[in-house]
């Protein structure tokens, strides 16, 4: 698992990676990091604005060519909304970087967990669609294979996260998305793809999280409860209970 001092040296790489790009105008921290909150297992969320007169896809491209060459990071996947372009990395030791870049014009607070860094943001309205979007259960199921198994990793790590903080029955949720994504990944054949990407730098198989089997044995012995589930999820050949957000079970029935 990654450290506290890991994540502040990404953080520190991205921003110069900012300062020493003329088509970056702003940046922001965002989520929990951005007002103090967080702990040692929060992910890294950092949003910035591009000049007018230059391209945000273009900005993208080349940034993520900087963090897989410097840093072994791994694309899990993208996601758009309104104006604001979203990626989600993974580096080494589950050190997750959400990294969103929105036109300078339409910069701006989506809620409050936003701190300005440097910039400025954009006139009007306070409300924008470029809120962080890693977790939120509401997302359209991807259509491409390798953002489903970018979900699916994405999920494992919050899966792990939400272990370690005690939080069992969240993660009993995760693992469930993992599992219906990981069915929707063997039907399109993703893990050919994506899954050799996320090899390369962890040199291990991507199914196999640091730590995992015995995390998830951990999550669902936490309680009487967790246990009376297990074994009516074994009687049913099932790994556990299905997630209760119907997005998840979606990926898998409409892939198959």
């Amino acid at each position: 698992m990654f450290t506290v001092e890991q994540r502040d040296a990404l953080r520190e790489r991205v921003l110069r990676l900012a300062r020493d790009d003329e088509r970056v105008v702003a940046g922001a921290a965002v989520g929990s990091l951005a007002v103090g909150g967080g702990d040692r297992f929060s992910d890294l969320d950092l949003t910035f604005g591009v000049a007018e007169q230059a391209r945000v896809v273009d900005v993208l491209a080349d940034w993520t060519q900087t963090l897989i060459d410097e840093l072994a990071a791994v694309q899990l996947a993208e996601l758009e909304r309104g104006p604001t372009t979203y990626r989600v990395f993974l580096l080494p030791d589950l050190l997750q970087l959400d990294l969103s870049m929105t036109p300078a014009a339409e910069f701006r607070p989506a809620g409050p967990r936003f701190r300005l860094l440097f910039g400025d943001t954009a006139s009007g309205g306070s409300e924008s669609p470029s809120s962080s979007v890693a977790g939120d259960l509401s997302i359209s199921t991807p259509t491409v294979a390798e953002d489903i198994f970018g979900w699916g990793v994405i999920y494992a790590v919050y899966a792990r996260t939400c272990i370690e903080r005690g939080r069992v029955w969240q993660a009993e949720h995760y693992v469930g998305a993992v599992r219906d994504h990981a069915l929707a990944c063997l039907r399109r054949g993703a893990v050919g793809g994506a899954g050799a990407r996320l090899r390369r730098p962890f040199r291990r198989d991507p199914c196999s999280i640091p730590g995992w089997p015995h995390l998830h044995g951990r999550a669902w012995g936490a309680s009487g409860g967790s246990r009376r589930l297990r074994s009516r999820a074994s009687a049913r050949g099932g790994g556990g209970a299905s997630p209760a957000c119907s997005c998840h079970r979606g990926a898998a029935r409409r892939a198959w």
